[in-house]
Protein backbone atom coordinates (compact mmCIF):
# COMPACT_ATOMS: atom_id res chain seq x y z
CA UNK A 1 0.00 0.00 0.00
CA UNK A 2 1.49 3.67 -1.03
CA UNK A 3 1.28 6.68 1.04
CA UNK A 4 -2.31 7.90 2.79
CA UNK A 5 -4.54 9.78 0.83
CA UNK A 6 -4.49 13.26 1.43
CA UNK A 7 -7.22 16.39 1.52
CA UNK A 8 -5.82 17.38 -1.53
CA UNK A 9 -5.29 14.00 -3.16
CA UNK A 10 -9.09 13.70 -2.70
CA UNK A 11 -10.16 16.81 -3.80
CA UNK A 12 -8.06 16.08 -7.17
CA UNK A 13 -10.22 12.86 -7.50
CA UNK A 14 -13.65 14.83 -6.65
CA UNK A 15 -12.69 17.68 -9.51
CA UNK A 16 -12.00 14.54 -11.61
CA UNK A 17 -15.97 12.95 -10.85
CA UNK A 18 -17.06 16.89 -11.05
CA UNK A 19 -15.61 17.04 -14.36
CA UNK A 20 -16.92 14.09 -16.20
CA UNK A 21 -20.40 13.64 -17.67
CA UNK A 22 -23.03 13.05 -15.14
CA UNK A 23 -23.94 9.02 -16.24
CA UNK A 24 -24.37 6.36 -15.06
CA UNK A 25 -22.24 4.83 -17.39
CA UNK A 26 -22.68 1.58 -18.86
CA UNK A 27 -20.90 -0.82 -21.03
CA UNK A 28 -21.93 -1.49 -24.53
CA UNK A 29 -24.34 0.90 -27.01
CA UNK A 30 -24.74 1.06 -30.88
CA UNK A 31 -20.93 1.02 -31.26
CA UNK A 32 -18.45 -1.90 -32.66
CA UNK A 33 -15.90 -1.66 -30.53
CA UNK A 34 -16.06 -2.58 -26.53
CA UNK A 35 -17.50 0.82 -25.38
CA UNK A 36 -18.42 2.75 -22.51
CA UNK A 37 -21.15 5.00 -23.02
CA UNK A 38 -23.68 7.46 -21.19
CA UNK A 39 -27.95 6.97 -22.21
CA UNK A 40 -28.59 10.78 -22.74
CA UNK A 41 -32.12 9.65 -23.69
CA UNK A 42 -34.01 6.27 -22.89
CA UNK A 43 -35.99 6.52 -25.84
CA UNK A 44 -39.53 5.53 -25.91
CA UNK A 45 -40.37 2.20 -25.83
CA UNK A 46 -44.17 0.61 -27.33
CA UNK A 47 -45.46 -2.11 -25.81
CA UNK A 48 -43.04 -3.28 -23.20
CA UNK A 49 -45.38 -5.75 -21.67
CA UNK A 50 -44.70 -7.47 -25.18
CA UNK A 51 -41.15 -7.51 -26.18
CA UNK A 52 -41.81 -3.61 -26.83
CA UNK A 53 -39.93 -1.79 -29.61
CA UNK A 54 -38.57 1.31 -30.01
CA UNK A 55 -39.61 3.57 -32.62
CA UNK A 56 -37.64 6.30 -31.14
CA UNK A 57 -34.12 4.34 -29.73
CA UNK A 58 -32.18 5.30 -26.94
CA UNK A 59 -29.19 8.19 -27.21
CA UNK A 60 -26.03 7.46 -26.12
CA UNK A 61 -22.90 9.27 -25.70
CA UNK A 62 -19.95 7.45 -26.06
CA UNK A 63 -17.26 7.75 -23.13
CA UNK A 64 -14.83 5.55 -24.00
CA UNK A 65 -14.08 3.05 -26.72
CA UNK A 66 -11.79 -0.02 -26.41
CA UNK A 67 -10.57 -2.12 -28.71
CA UNK A 68 -12.69 -5.62 -29.01
CA UNK A 69 -12.16 -8.94 -28.08
CA UNK A 70 -12.56 -10.77 -31.28
CA UNK A 71 -10.40 -13.96 -30.50
CA UNK A 72 -7.55 -15.43 -28.35
CA UNK A 73 -4.91 -13.63 -30.71
CA UNK A 74 -6.18 -10.45 -29.90
CA UNK A 75 -3.84 -8.10 -27.90
CA UNK A 76 -6.68 -6.55 -25.62
CA UNK A 77 -8.33 -9.77 -23.97
CA UNK A 78 -9.40 -7.99 -20.91
CA UNK A 79 -11.15 -4.83 -22.73
CA UNK A 80 -14.44 -5.85 -21.58
CA UNK A 81 -13.67 -5.91 -18.20
CA UNK A 82 -11.63 -2.58 -18.76
CA UNK A 83 -15.33 -1.62 -19.54
CA UNK A 84 -17.06 -2.43 -17.32
CA UNK A 85 -14.24 -0.90 -14.50
CA UNK A 86 -14.39 2.48 -16.35
CA UNK A 87 -18.29 2.75 -16.32
CA UNK A 88 -18.29 1.51 -12.38
CA UNK A 89 -16.26 4.05 -11.37
CA UNK A 90 -18.41 7.01 -12.48
CA UNK A 91 -20.89 5.87 -9.81
CA UNK A 92 -18.81 4.06 -7.27
CA UNK A 93 -15.79 7.02 -7.29
CA UNK A 94 -18.39 9.59 -5.79
CA UNK A 95 -20.03 6.85 -3.45
CA UNK A 96 -16.57 6.10 -2.18
CA UNK A 97 -15.22 9.67 -1.70
CA UNK A 98 -18.28 10.51 0.41
CA UNK A 99 -17.69 7.39 1.95
CA UNK A 100 -13.95 8.36 3.00
CA UNK A 101 -14.97 12.04 3.52
CA UNK A 102 -17.56 10.53 6.12
CA UNK A 103 -15.02 8.17 7.87
CA UNK A 104 -12.58 10.23 8.21
CA UNK A 105 -15.34 12.61 10.37
CA UNK A 106 -16.07 10.06 12.01
CA UNK A 107 -12.17 8.87 13.06
CA UNK A 108 -11.63 12.46 13.70
CA UNK A 109 -14.70 12.96 16.33
CA UNK A 110 -13.80 9.34 17.90
CA UNK A 111 -10.20 10.48 18.17
CA UNK A 112 -11.53 14.03 19.92
CA UNK A 113 -13.33 11.92 22.16
CA UNK A 114 -10.88 9.77 23.33
CA UNK A 115 -9.03 12.80 23.92
CA UNK A 116 -11.62 14.12 26.30
CA UNK A 117 -12.23 10.82 27.81
CA UNK A 118 -8.55 10.37 28.59
CA UNK A 119 -7.98 13.95 29.91
CA UNK A 120 -11.15 13.09 32.53
CA UNK A 121 -9.39 9.98 33.74
CA UNK A 122 -6.32 12.03 34.01
CA UNK A 123 -8.10 14.34 35.74
CA UNK A 124 -9.67 12.04 38.14
CA UNK A 125 -6.19 9.64 38.51
CA UNK A 126 -4.48 13.59 39.70
CA UNK A 127 -7.67 13.94 42.23
CA UNK A 128 -7.19 10.24 43.26
CA UNK A 129 -3.85 10.44 43.70
CA UNK A 130 -3.66 13.52 45.52
CA UNK A 131 -6.67 12.00 48.06
CA UNK A 132 -4.54 8.81 48.34
CA UNK A 133 -1.29 11.02 49.90
CA UNK A 134 -4.03 12.82 52.28
CA UNK A 135 -4.91 9.74 53.51
CA UNK A 136 -1.76 8.06 54.00
CA UNK A 137 -0.80 11.82 55.46
CA UNK A 138 -3.72 11.13 57.97
CA UNK A 139 -2.61 7.93 59.01
CA UNK A 140 0.96 8.84 59.60
CA UNK A 141 -0.32 11.58 61.68
CA UNK A 142 -2.78 9.35 63.44
CA UNK A 143 -0.08 6.42 64.37
CA UNK A 144 2.18 9.50 65.42
CA UNK A 145 -0.51 10.05 67.37
CA UNK A 146 -1.88 6.99 68.94
CA UNK A 147 2.30 6.54 69.68
CA UNK A 148 2.25 9.90 71.44
CA UNK A 149 -0.43 8.79 73.92
CA UNK A 150 0.55 5.44 74.49
CA UNK A 151 3.79 6.41 75.54
CA UNK A 152 2.18 9.34 77.99
CA UNK A 153 -0.15 6.33 79.35
CA UNK A 154 2.84 4.38 79.42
Amino acid sequence: MGEPMTDADLERIEAYCDAATKGPWYVGGPYPAVSVVEMVDPGEMVDPGRGGEYPEPPTYELIAELEPYHNQHCPYPHNVSNAAFIASARTDLPRLLEEVKTLRTRLSESVASARQMSEHIDREDEDWVKEHQELLAERDALRTRVKELEAKNG
